[in-house]
């Protein structure tokens, strides 16, 4: 399992790095604080492409339904699940959000220890339950 978590908040990144740490299975973590790191990051081959992106809808701010329209259009990510997650959502929100193809939509509570829980069940559910798409390894391998 290679996963990438985009987001811009350290806490976050410390709680997905927390929760990736309990599972007992095979995986790859990166943590990108933008779309244009992990592409960096995946030319040069620093990180492996996911099979499973968290995505971090304050990341992208004004642009999120964008973001989530060019990871689901780009060939080498697109069968790549996509779960967003956010502090808060509007209805209208999540619904175009799944419109666009995510696999799942995470409102994450706002307090460290329930957030983490949070993370900790979406993570075991992606790992033990779910059949992820294997893809290339690497970018550029055919």
């Amino acid at each position: 399992m290679n996963v990438l978590l985009l987001t811009e908040r350290r806490g976050d990144h410390a709680l997905f790095t927390d929760a990736m740490a309990t599972l007992r299975t095979d995986y790859s973590f990166s943590a990108c604080e933008s779309l244009g790191e992990a592409w960096s990051k995946f030319s040069w081959r620093e990180i492996p492409l996911p099979n499973l992106i968290f995505l971090d809808f304050e990341l992208s701010r004004n642009y999120d339904h964008e973001l989530v329209q060019i990871l689901k259009t780009t060939d080498d990510l697109s069968a790549a699940p996509v779960v967003v997650f956010a502090d808060s959502a509007k209805q209208e929100d999540i619904g175009l959000t799944y419109r666009l193809q995510v696999s799942c939509f995470v409102v994450l509570p706002k307090d460290p220890e329930p957030r983490q829980r949070k993370i900790q069940a979406c993570l075991e559910f992606w790992s033990k339950y779910a059949i992820l798409p294997e893809l290339r390894r690497w970018w550029g391998e055919a």
